[in-house]
């Protein structure tokens, strides 16, 4: 399933508000993606020019329609202060089902905003999307991000050298 023109390009939870990234967000974005902090635990950290690119290859896929990418930068409601990034994308690893991401900036880490966000997108949006499960790879040392996946009902299915495997299905997303 590609997401056509019922795509929801905002939604909100308690204190954020997610939103489609912009142009204006090309800054925030390269800033997580070559901070070696913030990557340590994902993967490794883009040097400037790579970040570019991939901030503007995922600029022009959330944008499509239909489309096989969304990339919502989390905002606190109240100051509209960006405090990072939550999105689902259809990977071939997966057998083309959705893969979420949420990278956080440093301030954001271990504050419940990834486990909020994530609340909101399953329940205010995957439905209107017709997505029933979502998957995700975290490394095995990402302690922080595995207790909250946990804690929300994912199910680790699968490990590797570097991954777990994890899928959160429907009638976990409360």
């Amino acid at each position: 399933m590609v997401i056509g023109e019922n795509s929801i390009t905002s939604f909100e939870s308690n204190q954020f508000c997610m939103r489609l990234i912009t142009e204006s967000d090309q800054s925030f974005y390269i800033s997580l993606f070559t901070d070696s902090e913030t990557m340590h635990h994902i993967g490794d950290p883009l040097n400037q020019s790579e970040a570019v690119k991939r901030f503007k290859k995922e600029l022009t896929s959330s944008n499509q329609n239909p489309s096989k990418n969304m990339l919502w930068i989390i905002t606190t409601e109240a100051e509209d202060k960006k405090m990072g990034l939550i999105g689902i994308s259809q990977r071939s690893i997966f057998n083309g089902n959705w893969e979420l991401g949420v990278i956080l900036a440093k301030q954001a880490v271990d504050k419940g905003i990834a486990k909020e966000a994530i609340k909101s997108l399953t329940r205010k949006l995957l439905g209107k999307l017709k997505i029933d499960e979502l998957y995700g790879r975290i490394k095995h040392k990402n302690y922080v991000s595995i207790s909250m996946v946990k804690s929300l009902g994912f199910e680790n299915y699968k490990n590797d050298e570097d991954y777990g495997y994890w899928v959160y299905k429907k009638k976990n997303w409360g």
